[in-house]
């Protein structure tokens, strides 16, 4: 009986050793992947590069600017860290990370801001591509207020390998053997969309939580955030900017109370002497042709917006 217990102990101890093996060995891969959304989060924590201006926000940041006409326009360098559905705190948290990393200060930050980034009842998308790197305090301590399997694998990595699909395997190990090997869209983190992909009945917002409007107090804390957005850029001598995205025809969701986001906007602004730019209506957001749907543009629009972007920061 002992040496059958002896022997559940070993073999029990050999698949834990190798299942952590393989979870470290995918995690090397992964923090090496050039495709899919890891090339944005591998930029942040991994380079080195002395990059000038960041854009920062939801995918209002990362289909709306493309760096590579704006580092054409302004003779600068620049990288787009936008996600899709990020709200305020993944762009503290990014800053924060970036400030953190081997890459020089930035002279610029750009952040994209719409109502519903300020809406903390929306999950973070794909908090995954954030695994490889749970020993990041300040990754960590983000993604672990919305997604509980970070803090699993945090305490058990030896099982981490289980929270990995297969596709995400696939990743890993070609991260390991084909580091170089390029498939991604990204161009410095912007991702193109289809020009011809806009659908019918999108010109107007649509609710994308409750019909109810959201109660101003619950946004208020991302409102706190912001300010300490500020407060960190003004330390570090960081210029920043707020801006307000194209949207077709002008359009906003009505949920998010936008009247009220705008004039919290205008005291931060006031309070801390930031740049605002509202370009929610400026003429190019009359061209449905420059549009994939309300408020995402499509590549000729992006590359528009961003020469227009460029010109009025620089």
């Amino acid at each position: 009986m002992l040496r059958l217990i002896k022997y559940v102990i070993v073999l029990a101890g050999i698949s834990f050793l190798i299942s952590y093996s393989l979870f470290v060995f995918l995690n090397i891969g992964l923090r090496s992947q050039k495709n899919d959304t890891f090339p944005v989060i591998n930029e942040l924590v991994n380079n080195n590069e002395n990059i000038q201006v960041l854009f920062i926000g939801s995918s209002l940041a990362q289909n709306n600017i493309n760096p590579i006409v704006f580092d054409s326009v302004t003779k600068s360098t620049s990288y787009n860290f936008g996600y899709p559905g990020a709200k305020i705190e993944h762009s503290q948290m990014i800053i924060k990370r970036y400030l953190n990393s081997n890459h020089p200060p930035p002279q610029k930050i750009l952040i994209m801001l719409e109502p519903y980034v300020l809406d903390t009842t929306l999950e973070i998308n794909f908090p995954v591509q954030y695994y490889p790197f749970y020993k990041d305090t300040i990754i960590y301590n983000f993604v672990s207020k919305y997604d509980p399997d970070i803090k699993f694998i945090k305490k058990f990595p030896f099982l981490g390998v289980t929270k990995y699909n297969d596709y995400l395997k696939y990743l890993g190990v070609s991260g390991v053997l084909f580091p170089n090997r390029l498939t991604s869209k990204l161009l410095k983190g912007f991702e193109p969309l289809d020009k011809n992909s806009w659908k019918e009945n999108n010109e107007l917002p649509k609710n994308r939580t409750k019909e109810l409007l959201i109660s101003k107090r619950k946004l208020d804390p991302e409102i706190k955030r912001l300010e300490e957005i500020c407060k960190l850029c003004s330390q570090k001598n960081i210029q920043l900017y707020f801006i307000l995205p194209p949207t077709y025809k002008g359009k906003r969701e009505k949920n998010y109370n936008p009247d009220n986001f705008i004039n919290d906007l205008k005291l931060i602004v006031e309070k801390y002497n930031i740049h605002l730019f509202d370009n929610s209506d400026i003429d190019l957001c009359q061209k449905k042709e420059l549009f994939f749907d309300y408020h995402h543009l499509n590549k000729k629009g992006a590359d528009i917006y961003t020469r227009i972007l460029a010109n009025l920061i620089n």
